[in-house]
């Protein structure tokens, strides 16, 4: 049996800096801000059996007052990778930038709980990256929908992206779970990225 993760992304923060360091801050409470969701590593066509959706809407009791950008989906692939993106608009070309990350994700995974292919809070990662090209989902191998982007692979970040923390929150009760907010920040892995020619 595997587990349905499902969790809402709340706000998102970047800092930037190099030549001219620039904020970027997308408080998802009031809108999407242009965010578009993804998923990869499962085979394509099985969106259905896979249960992936994504949707802006109120986060789930008792944060129901609150909005964000909520993603779904059940891992059958015991990988399966959930992801959000968006263009930033602003940068000077040709430029290397340092990044600072900051979230604010809505999970239900309490800690200290079992599951097929690991816990579901501890074992399932939160990334966070930029790249200089869009990432795309369209890349096969063995069958299953892939990344065009390097994210790492299960619990380590990759040249694209680097893990800022996972899923658990300080709930205990493995059965009757509860939403709470989980803040992440990427303070210990500093993270670069050089911008494009356009």
């Amino acid at each position: 049996m595997n587990l349905l993760h499902s969790f809402t992304i709340v706000l998102l923060s970047f800092l930037l800096l190099g030549c001219g360091g620039k904020t970027y801050t997308f408080d998802l409470n009031d809108r999407d801000h242009e965010w578009l969701a993804g998923f990869a590593d499962y085979p394509e066509g099985e969106e259905e059996f896979y249960e992936l959706s994504s949707e802006w809407k109120p986060l789930p009791i008792p944060l129901d007052s609150l909005n964000g950008i909520r993603l779904t989906g059940n891992n059958h692939s015991d990988d399966l990778f959930m992801y959000i993106k968006r263009e930033l608009v602003g940068l000077k070309p040709n430029t290397k930038y340092q990044l600072s990350f900051r979230l604010q994700i809505a999970t239900n995974a309490s800690s200290g709980c079992i599951g097929v292919g690991g816990a579901p809070g501890e074992s399932v990662v939160v990334k966070a990256g930029v790249t200089s090209y869009e990432p795309i989902a369209n890349e096969f191998s063995q069958g299953f929908l892939r990344m065009n982007v390097d994210h790492g692979d299960f619990v380590t970040g990759g040249s694209d992206a680097i893990v800022v923390g996972n899923l658990a929150n300080t709930q205990t009760d493995c059965i009757e779970t509860v939403y709470e907010l989980k803040n992440y920040r990427n303070t210990i892995n500093s993270f670069e990225a050089f911008t494009n020619q356009e």
